[in-house]
């Protein structure tokens, strides 16, 4: 139980493995371990997971309810989708290898990136909310989002198809893509605003 461990300082261990919560969040910033492991789907409540810097955290199940992680370069394992929201408010690491996921609601924070690993798809269904920053430069499957809302947008997208919408960005927009046929749509970009579009080559679709 994730409650069983709650601000427990654990240093050297390999896996660690936690099957269930009582309560909502578990404080895991002091377990130092090769990977944590949250083969659970996480209560109703909204679930903080906080995390040590440098964490390496595997989600086994699918999430219905939503989930914050905050950890310092914490590395989020992927295994299963989000399907209500997955929050992350510092630097962090998304890896999907293991099979294609979604995520109804990526959170992020001003000034912090989020990247994206692995040879997946990743789907964000419903927005991307201040996730400024967005590198899946690292990702070789599809990257789908379905718009971005945050002040300022500076995405980089995956080595295989995109298909990025940042509509609902008020701010400086930034989009690079690669040599595949991928679609960028930009609309109601506000005065005096810069956007830089970089399609790479490929039969790419850009709407403005």
């Amino acid at each position: 139980d994730a409650d069983a461990i709650q601000a427990a300082e654990v240093i050297g261990a390999k896996t660690i493995i936690i099957a269930a919560e009582t309560n909502a969040g578990a404080d895991l910033s002091k377990v130092v371990a090769e990977e944590i492991v949250i083969d659970y789907a996480t209560a109703t409540a909204p679930t903080n997971i906080k995390l040590a810097k440098d964490a390496n955290i595997t989600f086994t199940k699918a999430q219905t309810a939503a989930v914050v992680v905050d950890g310092e370069n914490a590395t989020i394992n992927a295994k299963e989708g989000f399907s209500t929201s997955l929050q992350v408010d510092k630097n962090s690491k998304i890896k999907v290898d293991t099979k294609d996921i979604t995520i109804a609601s990526l959170i992020g924070a001003a000034g912090k990136t989020i990247s994206f690993e692995g040879s997946k798809n990743v789907t964000i269904t419903a927005t991307a909310t201040n996730a400024s920053n967005i590198d899946a430069s690292a990702l070789s499957g599809k990257l789908t989002i379905s718009a971005v809302a945050t002040a300022d947008a500076d995405i980089v997208g995956s080595t295989g198809v995109n298909t990025i919408d940042v509509s609902a960005s008020t701010g400086d927009v930034s989009v690079v893509t690669n040599a595949a046929a991928d679609t960028v749509t930009i609309a109601g970009a506000a005065a005096a605003k810069d956007v830089a579009i970089d399609l790479g080559a490929g039969n790419d679709t850009l709407v403005l």
